[in-house]
């Protein structure tokens, strides 16, 4: 094993050897390899230098976050229902309002109709012909109906609205997108199974709006000596 100060004193002369190589002849290239085998063989030895350190507090790392899980755990559970709840009730309330809302409405325009046409039969009573046409056509006066829109206020919890999307037919979203009816930042290409088909079919993977890029991977085994 070699000493970590020794390996670091190695380690940093790398950058200017590889920044001083020249690659334009078989000999060149030859030499390229040689110093990536040399890389690897020093990326071993740090890995037997420091692995069983990093393994080790990797390893309690990992049993402090289980034990912090198993602590959160059954708190997180009951905060989630707790959440669930008051959402459902916060969403009932609403409809509720919203209920008795069109009840009040409904119930106004009732009472408005009805004294509107009294209005009129009064006016034909009357004999004011025209009044009793231009009083039927007249629109109702708004009015204001008072509703408790509150929300429950609790010390410590603060209530509001999220909106989210959900896509119901990813078709008719991709044929808004065309017609210029969504943004194209609505939809976004699966890179993972677009790169799957690349894999797979090459320079043979022909489909609009898909270009083939053919990268170059080298890979190196550990020198014996570094």
């Amino acid at each position: 094993m070699i000493p970590i100060p020794e390996l670091a004193s190695k380690t940093q002369e790398w950058p200017e050897r590889a920044r001083s190589l020249v690659i334009d002849s078989p000999e060149g290239y030859s030499y390229a390899a040689q110093l990536l085998t040399g890389i690897k063989a020093l990326l071993k030895e740090i890995e037997v230098s420091c692995g069983p350190v990093v393994k080790a507090a990797l390893d309690a790392h990992r049993a402090a976050l289980k034990q912090r899980r198993q602590l959160e755990d059954p708190l997180l559970n009951a905060e989630k229902t707790i959440k669930t709840m008051m959402a459902e009730y916060f969403r009932n309330q609403a409809a509720k309002r919203r209920e008795d809302h069109e009840k009040k409405l409904q119930a106004w325009l009732d009472r408005a109709r009805a004294q509107r046409a009294a209005e009129v039969a009064s006016l034909e009573a009357a004999g004011d012909h025209e009044l009793a046409v231009a009083t039927a056509a007249a629109p109702l006066a708004p009015q204001e109906l008072d509703g408790d829109e509150s929300v429950p206020t609790t010390t410590g919890i603060a209530v509001r609205k999220i909106y989210r999307a959900e896509v119901s037919d990813f078709a008719v979203l991709v044929r808004s997108v065309h017609e210029g009816r969504c943004p194209l930042k609505c939809l976004k290409p699966d890179m993972t199974v677009l790169n799957t088909f690349a894999r797979a079919m090459g320079q043979t993977l022909n489909w609009p709006g898909v270009q083939v890029v053919e990268d170059v991977s080298i890979s190196a085994r550990a020198s014996e000596d570094s």
